[in-house]
């Protein structure tokens, strides 16, 4: 490989991870317009949640934004990012842990954790890289009820900073 090609293929690394960062923190923060952005308009999601298309998964993230979602928050972390880059397109295999907690600890939802492996298609359409195609093939799930002692910890430490103010923990 050359030194030429050799820097493409960090240049559409780079794309990518910044795509798969900025998916990770829009769906996080249920920010649909940021979402939008990591897919191409006409992109394929296939997982068994969401159907065959980009509008049922974004309607899905419209549903967690709503008041009265069970859930507090979701974290998403995407990692070891795999591409093989074909031209204007790239083969990418990354890694997803998902965190999705209920919103306190009695409630109709237990705490989730999802490993999943993203299978990805993206492709450069007008200087842009963005998914095409995404299959999301589940490795495992696990759910166990909110530990009600840690609940009540986390709470009062978000009482605490919020009346105080941040907290060093080294020197607080």
């Amino acid at each position: 490989m050359n030194r030429a090609d050799a820097a493409e293929q960090m240049w559409v690394l780079a794309q990518v991870n910044d795509c798969l960062d900025r998916y990770s923190s829009g769906i996080d923060a249920r920010d649909v317009g940021r979402l939008r952005e990591c897919y191409h308009q006409d992109a394929v999601e296939l997982d068994g949640i969401y159907g065959v298309d980009l509008r049922g998964f974004i309607e899905l993230v419209h549903r967690f934004r709503k008041p009265g979602c069970v859930h507090e928050t979701v974290q998403h972390a995407v990692v070891r990012c795999v591409p093989n880059q074909l031209l204007d397109a790239a083969q990418v295999e990354s890694y997803l842990y998902n965190v999705i907690p209920p919103k306190g600890p009695v409630g109709p939802m237990p705490e989730t954790l999802v490993g999943a492996r993203f299978v990805d298609r993206f492709e450069c359409r007008s200087g842009r890289w963005a998914i095409a195609n995404r299959q999301l093939v589940f490795v495992y799930a696990r759910t166990q009820a909110p530990a009600a002692d840690a609940w009540h910890q986390l709470e009062a430490d978000r009482t605490s900073i919020e009346a105080n103010g941040s907290v060093n923990p080294v020197t607080d």
